[in-house]
């Protein structure tokens, strides 16, 4: 009876402290391993909210751009006169320096033929792009997006896309973001399309990778995932996954949202989604990031590591210790049972968990006594740990454990489990602090239109934040060639300060200056005497504390933040004010150059209302001038047909006041039997025998047509196979707006066959000259003779007369006769 009562004593016993150490030992592991993931969940909420943020800052800039491009007057200059854009095309490689993210740049017409694009990408590195000039976009999804645009502040913009021109030209995927804004000239007529193609690496890939490889460092199953509003993955390294929408779905019932697992070895990661609410959302394009993390899992190899299983292995020695001296005191005295039973009672509710005294009568200075009053010492101890442990659970940390031995291994170990947990907070509290004042810097970057104001309240928060006493904004300015660093804003006392004259500081001066060269962070907790004084009606004083951090994004520094303090600046707020520089240049940045279009936009605007003004005080001498180009219109018409005539007719060509060959047309050429290039550059003597080319009345032909004089008459002139022609030309010296020489032209005609027939009827005429010569004499014989004969026939006339009147004679002899 006894040795079953003292077995089940001592049984009941190692069960008690046994069932104490594994409910603690389990009670405090879930808590540490709860307390861990539920700040990684905090953790995996902002990293996706802030990859969201920053991708949204980056197209928010885009679209202000493209706001900026509608007026700019190179874009309109180009549209109405598509041969003069060669500074339209200037300006757009130079955007894509300025603008890195950008792939392509077009600029069409209302037809949708493109007229201008960039000629170079961002590394200023020639691109094959040339060949889209003339192409024709108009069924394109951007450009009859930009023409339903309404108003002035519409920009059209895509989803994630793939654009096969982009692919085509940098031999890439060809993924990012289009933008398309119509352009418009001063009366607000839409007169074009500006196109701007966006690349999804450099706007949102790098944010998510660099985002991930942070996470990566601590937790290498750590990933961020990128989804579309259709659910489709938009991560632009995975091919295979992209634009695929993804059937395996996760809900999260506290947030109840929906987020897309990529496979199934992520279903017991802790995941946690944000949407986006930025640029896009306009269109409905709610993008969500999800970020996965290894969670805590409680494993074997924890309960057989670290300072729990001490605890464990001690508990269990003592309660072997004390089952063992407990059955030697039962064994040496056995009218004691009675005792044990109530020792056992209590033992067993100690058990069930409820903390009870050891009776009075169990007190005494036997053995049983000293049992009795250790039990009660290990209950009242259990007592004190499980209040400790119960503050613990209630979430007060500051709770204290006292009057510990050394040896008290349980004691000490929930002391420095409870101080672990204290770390654990702290450390939430800071990243909740950071991630705090990175959405609230985030705002403020995004909601701020005015650079001036904008550096204000960045450096008003800043100080705030920091419960500092006084701080500073520079940026870097262009002066004189030179880049200085401008007081933008200064905050004291919670006030902003401000000058009334500009402040410069020049690099390398003071400590700012010296920043501002080396591109490193500066703190300081010994500040130079007067380097700055804080005066308030108690009096002045210099502050302890000095931290410099330049604003630096993509290695250039936009500009300078100091910050003073009289109480130090711990190293996590350090690194918060050096997180935050990147956003803060960046943002900066993008209002320098949105605030340079915007001025260039005003000067626009200002020379369209004094184009405006003086519209009307120029109509009227538009209607006269109407009339005056109806008639010039007529007479160049005129001219023009004159002209072509000329040309037609003429054999024409141009020399400068040398005698060199300017340019021919075709009917000299022909006429010459020359080709252009074999005369251009040559010495007018090409056309004239070497005789001539150097007498002294070639000499005086030049001399004449350069003093002014021109000359006209029929020239001989030989062609490229040497055979003569005869010229009817005029050499006629033109003078420009000066009245200086500047170049002489011929016009010709070819009279060669006259020429050759009159020097036949030359010759024919000195022949009929002979002729005339030996007919005259001729005539004169002939006249001679004549008059002989003529003598001869008067004397034949006399002879016949007379012949006659013997005839008649006869005749009347005869009729007597008869």
């Amino acid at each position: 009876m006894n040795q079953r009562l003292f077995t089940r004593l001592y049984l009941g016993m190692c069960t008690i402290i046994a069932g104490m150490l594994i409910t603690l030992f389990y009670y405090f592991t879930h808590k540490i391993i709860e307390s861990e993931n539920q700040a990684k969940k905090v953790t995996a909420r902002v990293t996706s909210q802030t990859v969201l943020d920053k991708i949204d800052q980056s197209l928010y800039a885009c679209q202000m751009n493209n706001k900026a491009f509608a007026y700019n007057s190179l874009l309109t200059e180009a549209v109405v006169n598509p041969q003069a854009n060669s500074r339209l095309e200037e300006f757009m490689n130079q955007m894509m320096q300025y603008q890195s993210i950008y792939d392509l740049l077009l600029l069409c017409n209302m037809e949708g033929n493109v007229i201008a694009v960039n000629t170079k990408n961002s590394q200023n590195t020639p691109l094959p792009s040339t060949s889209l000039i003339g192409s024709n976009m108009y069924n394109t999804d951007w450009f009859r997006g930009a023409l339903k645009s309404t108003t002035t502040d519409d920009v059209w913009h895509s989803d994630l896309i793939v654009d096969p021109t982009v692919a085509q030209l940098y031999k890439s995927s060809g993924q990012g973001i289009a933008f398309a804004v119509p352009v418009r000239n001063p009366e607000g007529e839409m007169i074009g399309v500006w196109y701007t193609f966006a690349n999804w690496q450099k706007t949102a890939e790098k944010i998510r990778k660099d985002a991930e490889t942070e996470l990566q460092k601590k937790d290498p199953q750590a990933q961020i995932l990128l989804y579309g509003a259709h659910n489709e993955k938009l991560t632009a390294i995975d091919h295979d996954l992209f634009f695929k929408k993804q059937p395996e779905l996760l809900y999260q019932a506290d947030e109840n949202a929906l987020i897309h697992q990529a496979s199934s070895d992520k279903r017991n990661m802790i995941a946690q989604q944000a949407t986006s609410n930025g640029i896009l959302s306009n269109a409905k394009n709610h993008w969500k990031a999800v970020t996965l993390v290894s969670p805590t899992k409680f494993t074997l190899a924890m309960c057989l590591s670290g300072e729990i299983l001490q605890v464990l292995l001690i508990v269990l020695f003592a309660n072997s210790a004390m089952v063992a001296i407990t059955y030697l005191l039962i064994r040496k005295n056995l009218l004691q049972v009675q005792y044990i039973d109530t020792l056992r009672d209590v033992l067993e509710k100690v058990a069930r968990g409820i903390i009870v005294s050891i009776p009075e009568n169990l007190k005494s200075n036997n053995e049983i006594g000293q049992i009795s009053s250790s039990v009660s010492e290990m209950v009242d101890s259990l007592k004190t740990k499980t209040l400790f442990s119960d503050e613990i659970a209630k979430g007060n940390l500051s709770v204290t454990l006292t009057n510990l031995c050394p040896e008290d291994r349980l004691g000490h170990s929930l002391i420095q489990m409870r101080n672990q947990l204290q770390k654990v907070q702290e450390d939430h509290t800071i990243q909740l602090w950071k991630t705090e004042g990175l959405t609230t810097i985030s705002s403020i970057l995004r909601n701020n239109q005015n650079i001036k104001e904008l550096s204000g309240n960045i450096l008003s928060f800043i100080i705030r934040y920091l419960k500092a006493n006084q701080g500073s904004l520079f940026l870097v300015k262009q002066q004189d060639s030179q880049a200085v660093l401008e007081l933008m804003a200064c905050h004291a006392f919670n006030r902003n300060k401000h000058s009334e004259e500009p402040v410069f500081i020049l690099p390398g001066q003071g400590l700012t200056g010296q920043a501002f060269l080396e591109g490193n962070t500066i703190y300081l907790t010994e500040i130079p005497e007067n380097y700055v004084r804080i005066t308030s009606g108690l009096g002045e004083s210099t502050p302890r504390i000095l931290l410099i951090v330049p604003l630096k994004t993509q290695n250039e520094i936009k500009g300078i933040l100091e910050i003073a303090s009289f109480s130090a600046i711990l190293p996590y707020e350090i690194e918060f004010v050096k997180a935050i520089a990147e956003n803060i240049a960046a943002t900066l940045r993008d209002y320098q150059i949105t605030e340079q279009m915007q001025h260039l936009l005003e000067e626009s605007h200002i020379k369209a209302e004094q184009m405006n003004a003086q519209e009307s005080s120029t109509r009227e001498m538009l209607d006269q001038l109407v009339v005056v180009q109806e008639e010039l219109r007529r007479k160049e018409m005129e001219l023009n047909n004159m002209f072509t005539g000329i040309d037609t007719t003429f054999a024409i060509i141009e020399f400068d006041i040398r005698g060199t060959i300017l340019n021919a047309n075709e009917n000299f050429l022909h006429l010459m039997d020359y080709k252009s290039n074999d005369i251009k550059g040559k010495h007018h003597r090409l056309f004239v025998d070497t005789v001539y080319a150097e007498s002294e009345e070639y000499s005086n032909f030049w001399d004449k047509l350069k003093a002014g004089e021109p000359n006209t008459a029929r020239f001989k002139r030989y062609t490229r196979t040497h055979s003569a022609v005869w010229l009817q030309a005029s050499y006629i010296p033109l003078k420009d707006a000066t009245g200086t020489l500047y170049k002489i032209i011929k016009l010709a005609t070819d009279v060669t066959k006259e020429s050759l027939m009159e020097l036949e009827m030359q010759e024919h005429t000195e022949m009929i000259a002979c002729y005339e010569e030996e007919m005259k004499s001729t005539y004169d014989e002939l006249q001679h003779r004549t008059q002989q004969v003529e003598l001869y026939e008067a004397k034949i006339q006399s002879v016949f007369e007379e012949l006659q009147k013997y005839t008649r004679k006869v005749s009347e002899l005869e009729n007597k006769n008869h």
